[in-house]
């Protein structure tokens, strides 16, 4: 960022901490002068000298034009929008004010108590318009470029309603910056939506790599069951956490909104609601039982280890290839049987599942009555449990 950025930055932040109330008399203030500013360059671009032919009537006209039309802007509500917030409606509120003012300078100059040519009413218009206007969007800009510069990274999959909503709505925050869509309209991809790129489900790994895409968030929520599990299927492979949207019966029914995200969950991928197992059924196989668990370290193995831990089996044999990884769920089991003062015993194995000579050993050597395959490979077991 050069030096004239991060000043710029830097007076941005210090303004938004200013009282609101200080904020908007500044604001009219500003205006104040600018109008003033604004039709004097229209008297200039009419008489096309920068000399005044009755600088006395300019001195009665100017403050009371410019009065008008910020009074004006204050009754359309102009100042209580905030400026970082700004809509299109803002030119609409800015035209009624200049052309208050100007229809007033109008009648001034017919009743002739001052010097105005008659087009200057019309310039004043063409040149305060977009200087108030284009001001504001300035301002805008440099809060915008403030509020972003240490926001993390996100991209967004689907650049429907949805999506653009959920980028909206991103943008105002604090908490992240959109980068750019994927979506899997070929008529989309390299165009621009809501100022962002889209791009195809096929770019997503690179794009998240150069981006550095901390979070991917999923706004298709008028997909069915089906369509969003095959999506989540081609994310979930992702180096980044997948977030979604609510779906289309929350959002309407007003109880969630667009900006409601949550983490994917297994029923997203299951397109149903999880079924619950049945406790006698989970005790029948764990409960008193010496229970083998193999890729114990992994991200579904370490969950079957504390949900079969918590139904007090005899003992429990961790079989995981990853050093790093067993030593972690053991360390993490050793702490819940201390904890709840639990007299099953552990065991941690180092090995794969492919290693059959190992398999029968601990099969025999433990008792192993029930085994819960979490492992990656799975042949080798299954041949020798044969």
């Amino acid at each position: 960022m050069s030096v004239d950025r991060a000043s710029a930055v830097s007076l941005a932040e210090r303004m938004l901490a200013w009282p609101r109330s200080f904020k908007r008399w500044i604001q009219a203030l500003y205006d104040f002068l600018l109008l003033m500013v604004c039709l004097y360059a229209a008297y200039v671009l009419r008489m096309e000298t920068f000399l005044l032919r009755e600088p006395l009537a300019f001195a009665i006209a100017a403050p009371t034009i410019a009065a008008v039309g910020v009074a004006s802007f204050e009754r359309l509500g102009f100042y209580r929008a905030l400026v970082r917030y700004g809509e299109t409606r803002e030119i609409l509120v800015v035209l009624g004010g200049t052309l208050a003012a100007a229809v007033v300078l109008s009648l001034m100059a017919w009743t002739r108590e001052i010097f105005v040519p008659r087009s200057v009413p019309a310039l004043f218009m063409l040149i305060a318009v977009p200087f108030v206007v284009g001001t504001r969007v300035i301002l805008r800009n440099t809060l915008f470029l403030s509020s972003q510069t240490h926001k993390p990274h996100v991209a967004i999959y689907g650049a429907g309603s949805a999506g653009r909503e959920l980028a909206h709505a991103l943008r105002i925050g604090t908490d992240y910056q959109p980068v750019f869509f994927i979506d899997d309209d070929p008529a989309l991809r390299g165009n621009s939506v809501a100022g962002l790129l889209v791009y195809g489900p096929e770019a997503i790994s690179q794009r998240v790599t150069d981006h550095e895409i901390c979070r991917l968030f999923l706004a298709i929520p008028s997909a069915s069951a089906k369509q969003k599990r095959e999506v989540l299927q081609k994310l979930i492979t992702l180096p980044v956490p997948v977030m979604t949207v609510p779906s289309v019966t929350e959002l309407l029914s007003g109880r969630l909104s667009i900006s409601a995200l949550r983490e994917v969950s297994v029923s997203d991928l299951l397109g149903r609601e999880p079924i619950a197992p049945y406790p006698e059924w989970m005790d029948a196989d764990i409960h008193n039982k010496v229970v083998m668990i193999t890729g114990a370290g992994g991200s579904i193995g370490s969950e079957l280890c504390r949900l079969a831990l918590a139904r007090r089996p005899q003992a429990l044999v961790l079989y995981e290839l990853s050093e790093l990884a067993l030593y972690q769920i053991e360390a993490e089991l050793l702490a819940m049987l201390k904890q709840h003062s639990m007299t099953t015993s552990i065991y941690a194995c180092l090995g794969s599942v492919r290693d059959a000579s190992k398999i029968s050993h601990l099969l025999k050597k433990h008792g192993i009555q029930t085994i819960y395959h979490a492992a990656a490979y799975k042949l080798s077991l299954i041949h020798i449990s044969e």
